[in-house]
């Protein structure tokens, strides 16, 4: 199962918890009301005072109904004021929330806004990649890891005028990143190498 789909998987599983509450709370309402309706008027069933600063409330024939009824609204009203919220690590302690069924990154507040932050962490990446490279100590390991961490986080935030992502894994695996790349690619060259 790959990280997207684990994530709309788990948006929907805590989507079906809200319905599920919603529709329990329903359900208890209908049962306090059918409970509220069969308890016979005289003699009376239970009564209630209750006093806020100058005034009284006198409340009169309760049954088990009424409890019912005010379990299940506040069921239903507990399930409608939470949003349905996941949370993931992206890369290096970023985390990614999705509130509702919009992602919502650390102080950012829309999905587009959230790839801008990835671009930063891509363009750091190229530099260790570089600072490697130009050490001339062959540390393959370290070379892979990089570059698999930078195409994952493309692949996340992938843009159209960035061209075909296919072409541009074309150029990664087997072209070996050779120059001059494809003009179709340039852009997505530029932010995986960290010059955009």
């Amino acid at each position: 199962m790959s990280d997207q789909s684990a994530v709309i998987y788990a948006i929907y599983a805590r989507a079906a918890e809200h319905v599920l509450v919603v529709v329990i709370g329903a359900f208890a309402i209908f049962l306090g009301y059918r409970l509220f309706s069969e308890v016979p008027v005289y003699p009376p069933v239970g009564d209630a005072k209750l006093v806020l600063g100058s005034a009284t409330i006198y409340i009169t024939h309760i049954g088990p109904g009424i409890f019912f009824a005010l379990f299940g609204a506040a069921l239903i009203g507990y399930s409608v004021s939470r949003t349905v919220e996941y949370e993931r690590e992206v890369f290096g302690g970023l985390k990614e929330r999705f509130r509702g069924m919009m992602a919502v990154s650390d102080s950012l507040a829309s999905p587009e806004q959230g790839s801008v932050a990835r671009e930063p962490v891509i363009k750091s990446l190229a530099e260790m990649a570089a600072e490697l490279h130009a050490k001339g100590s062959a540390e393959p390991k370290k070379e892979i890891a990089l570059r698999e961490a930078r195409v994952c986080l493309m692949r996340e935030i992938w843009k159209k005028e960035w061209g075909e992502i296919s072409d541009f894994r074309t150029w990664v695996y087997e072209e070996a990143e050779r120059d001059p790349p494809s003009p179709r690619i340039n852009r997505a060259v530029a932010v995986y190498r960290g010059t955009a």
